[in-house]
């Protein structure tokens, strides 16, 4: 089953294999590339591929804390098991980014902290989300 998340304005869902040559077109474009911190230029296939790689790490993730185990817990076995979640601690960076400018109007990234930092519960903070 393939989680897809829908508003008015996008259509979100886990990047899959056959997204990588899309992938590759987009953010080997400098212009894309330019604006974003940790992507090589050029970006390769195999760039690609080992994204949808994390990204398929950090779905598994999400998935463990969405069925309630605390994140603390998940990133700790994941780790243990070699397998690097970039999402927990993207989370805390980003929150704390997002901090330093001043930006308060981020619902989906304050459910993320509040769920994987704050140890809120998970059906409580979905509840409550609203997407504009």
């Amino acid at each position: 089953m393939c989680f897809l998340l829908e508003t008015s304005r996008l259509s979100l869902r886990p990047p899959q294999e056959r997204d990588i040559p899309a992938i590759v077109t987009w953010i080997g474009d400098w212009d894309v590339a330019k604006y974003l911190s940790r992507v090589p230029h050029p970006y390769s296939e195999t760039d690609a591929q080992d994204f949808v790689v994390a990204a398929g790490r950090n779905r598994a993730f999400g998935e463990r804390v969405g069925r309630g185990k605390p994140a603390k817990e998940v990133a700790a076995e994941m780790l243990a098991a070699g397998e690097l979640t970039e999402g927990y601690p993207a989370i805390a960076s980003a929150w704390r980014y997002a901090r330093e400018q001043g930006v308060t109007t981020l619902p989906l990234l304050a459910a993320l902290h509040a769920v994987v930092w704050e140890n809120a519960p998970v059906g409580e903070v979905l509840a409550g989300l609203t997407l504009g």
